[in-house]
This record gives structure tokens, sequence and C-alpha cells, in this order.
């Protein structure tokens, strides 16, 4: 799964004009995250735990780094703005 996301990036980067800073900006990021998520024993039993609940969660964040936990607290047009400051 990794390879695949890193491969599309990869060609997203290739092939625009317009965007590649923001997208070298977020490449490191992007890495860091995937480096945290490397045990998929952990995803499974978020997964399971998810699939037997009366009322599950919409969303379920697994390994987040502490940046993206506090990032996620926000209401989302908090996130966009300082996601906007980040990528300029």
């Amino acid at each position: 799964m990794q390879i695949n996301v890193t491969h599309k990036f990869e060609n997203v980067f290739a092939y625009t004009k317009d965007f590649k800073s923001p997208l070298t900006k977020m490449q490191k990021m992007m890495l860091t995250e995937l480096e945290r998520a490397k045990d998929p024993r952990k995803i499974t039993k978020t997964f399971l735990k998810a699939i037997y609940k009366k009322r599950p969660k919409t969303v379920y964040k697994v390994n987040n780094s502490f940046k993206m936990k506090l990032l996620n607290a926000l209401p989302v047009k908090v996130q966009d703005f300082i996601l906007g400051l980040f990528f300029k």
C-alpha cells in the first residue's frame, strides 16, 4: 500500500507544473506519516474493532503523529487555513 501511495505521488509530481512547490513540502510530511504506519496489525486491530461496533465512528485514525492529532482536533476550516499557510 505504501509503495502504491509513493508511486502515485511521484506520478502526480512528474506531470504537474503548477503544484511542484506545495507537493515538495507535502512529500516530507507524507513520508514521515507513511513511516509511522508500517505495522498493518494496528490497522487490522482497529478495523476489527470498528466492524463489530453497533455504531462505528465515521473515521478511525491509527498511529497518527502528535502533529496530526493536534491538527485533526481542530475544525475543518481551521485545518484548511493552517495547511494553506504551510503549502504557500
